[in-house]
């Protein structure tokens, strides 16, 4: 019976060490998972402020190319008012200067480091809202599409619009400056521009390149759009 008692405390006393150890290895992974929960949230943090700042980078990024757009388009309307099959023959520094305000073209590149960077590495997974993260996907695809149209009007504008216009003007003269009276660098050869403001094919270039302008336009207000709104999501989750 001695024998047995003694036995029944040990047995008591080892159940409860086995439980106390078990206690402190469940405390132990639960203090391990929230370190590791914390440490990962963190790291979310950090991406999240990363793509905030990114993107509010890219705002300033697409104002600036909404106004060049904007004034291109003032531009291409100014020069459309001249094209007429009854032209009327106006000062010729003036119309050199408003076909001078047409050779500019601009690429929109959007600022996407982290964003590609983050997709690379892999730790866009850390991003545990959803909506940020179909937000993402949807603004990697709209800004894909802006700089792929805007590709499409600068291959016009280059295989269409100015070959039209060199026909029957001389490029050269465009870089020409009276005030430094550098005659050297006017070309040699005579430029029409009444024949070029009365030619039917400049209008229509004209005309097809102000309406790719236009389209431009509006696809880089609906990323704007979609980049604010992304903002929005970003300051929600950082501030939650």
């Amino acid at each position: 019976m001695l024998t047995e008692n003694k036995f029944s405390k040990y047995l008591i006393y080892a159940i409860g060490e086995i439980i106390l150890v078990v206690i402190g290895i469940l405390i132990a992974l639960q203090i391990n998972n929230w370190n590791e929960n914390n440490k990962t949230r963190n790291q979310e943090l950090a991406l999240l402020k990363s793509l905030k700042f990114e993107m509010e980078e890219n705002v300033i990024m697409i104002d600036l190319h909404l106004e060049y757009l904007n004034n291109m388009k003032l531009n291409y309307d100014r020069i459309l008012s001249l094209t007429n099959p009854n032209y009327i023959e106006k000062k010729e520094d003036s119309l050199q200067y408003a076909l001078t305000n047409i050779f500019t073209i601009s690429t929109f590149l959007p600022k996407n480091t982290e964003l590609n960077a983050a997709q690379n590495s892999n730790s866009i997974r850390l991003i545990r809202n959803k909506k940020i993260t179909t937000g993402l996907s949807k603004w990697i695809l709209q800004s894909e599409f802006v700089i792929n149209f805007g590709s499409t009007a600068n291959e016009y504008y280059n295989n269409t619009l100015v070959p039209t216009v060199l026909n029957y003007y001389q490029l050269k003269n465009i870089t020409y400056d009276r005030s430094n009276g550098n005659n050297g660098t006017v070309s040699k050869h005579k430029s029409n521009l009444e024949k070029l403001f009365r030619n039917r094919v400049f209008e229509n270039n004209l005309y097809r390149m102000n309406t790719l302008i236009r389209i431009r336009a509006s696809y880089a207000a609906d990323l704007k759009v979609e980049t604010l709104n992304l903002i929005q999501l970003l300051n929600k989750e950082l501030n939650n």
